[in-house]
């Protein structure tokens, strides 16, 4: 993966959390390692987790991004998809519902 070290801007953060610039979220989003400041910045609330299937790949790889489109635009520029076409690619969602308990008497 290439995605690029940079330092974060004040301005690039504030972005980022706020989700006006969705590439920018994206990108922010799929690091591995955040400082201290930049952790408080991440843009939870946007997050969705996506399992592609890439040509030449034995595994999925999973990605996190704020759409669909930039799901595929991140692989594109990370994952040199020309090369190593994407086979499928799935956004994972989660749900929860509340169970109900029996008391113990």
């Amino acid at each position: 993966m290439s995605i690029t070290v940079r330092l974060w801007s004040d301005k690039d953060l504030e972005d980022i959390k706020s989700g006006k610039d969705k590439w920018k979220s994206t990108i922010f989003m799929n690091r591995t390692t955040f400082s201290e400041k930049e952790i408080k910045y991440y843009p939870y609330n946007q997050r969705r987790e996506y399992l592609a299937e890439l040509e030449g790949e034995e595994e999925p790889i999973r990605i996190y991004a704020t759409d669909d489109k930039m799901a595929k635009k991140f692989l594109d520029a990370e994952y040199r998809t020309k090369e190593y076409p994407i086979i499928s690619l799935v956004e994972k969602i989660c749900s929860y519902k509340t169970c109900k308990l029996k008391t113990v008497k």
